[in-house]
Formats: structure tokens, C-alpha cells, sequence
């Protein structure tokens, strides 16, 4: 059994490696949030754009991200570049559902390097669970 338990483990990091899950983010155990995906992806001319999923566990009152900060790699720090959040972008946000989708796009600089630190959350009668995952790096 502890055979079986270890090769399926083993099976799934392999899984994730190969498909590339860098800017998946593993939940941990909460009665409001069940998943979450955050995502970049350079759309050409120095735009680059972050998508996200996030799933509540069940019906959730709100379930989205409550803030988007876009960070540019200079040297090896990141700086602050812009800042979108809920009460600016209403589109960020689902109201009684079970996950909600959106994306959200900024305009850098051509040929530099971005991510983003997306704050998902959900919530519901039981609290509210947020997360701040960083998305994958991509040159604009």
C-alpha cells in the first residue's frame, strides 16, 4: 500500500513538471477556496496580459482576485509597475457562483521581464481564504 501511495505521488509531480504547472498553485485546505490558476502571457508589442480561475468550495457569496500587482524585473529584484484591484476593475469579482474567470492586461516595456502577483480569494458565511501566488515570468 505505502508502494502504491509513493508511485502515485511520484506520478503526479511528474504530471505537473512536465505540463509546465509553474504557475499553478496548490490550495491549502480551506471551506472557502477549493482552486485557483493565475497565469501570464506576452500578447506582443510590450503587452502582456494575466488570466485566472478560482473555484470556491460550493456556492461562494464573492470568488475572484481582489488585487493584480505587475511587477518588471530589474536586475535581480522586482519593482512595482501597476496596481489593478476589485474596486477599480469589477470584472476581477463573482457573486454567488461557484468560480469565476477573468483577465487582465498591462502595457510595459518590449523586450523586459514580468510577472504578477495576483490575490485570489473566496468568500462565503464560514470567513474568507485569500492566496498570493506569483504568475509565471515572460518577456513583453
Amino acid at each position: 500500500m505505502k508502494k502504491r501511495g509513493f508511485m502515485l505521488i511520484a506520478a503526479l509531480l511528474i504530471a505537473a513538471i512536465m505540463t509546465g504547472a509553474t504557475a499553478f498553485a496548490g490550495v491549502q485546505a480551506s471551506s472557502e477556496l477549493s482552486d485557483y490558476t493565475v497565469e501570464m502571457f506576452a500578447d506582443g508589442n510590450g503587452v502582456v496580459a494575466v488570466e485566472f480561475y478560482v473555484a470556491a468550495v460550493g456556492i461562494a457569496d464573492e470568488v475572484g482576485v481582489s488585487k493584480i500587482v505587475f511587477q518588471r524585473q530589474n536586475g535581480s529584484s522586482w519593482t512595482n509597475v501597476a496596481t489593478y484591484t476589485r474596486s477599480n476593475h469589477s470584472d476581477f469579482v463573482g457573486y454567488n457562483c461557484s468560480f469565476h474567470t477573468g483577465e487582465a492586461s498591462y502595457t510595459g516595456q518590449a523586450g523586459q521581464q514580468y510577472r504578477a502577483i495576483v490575490t485570489v480569494f473566496a468568500t462565503k458565511s464560514s470567513g474568507t481564504t485569500s492566496r498570493a501566488p506569483n504568475t509565471n515570468t515572460v518577456t513583453a
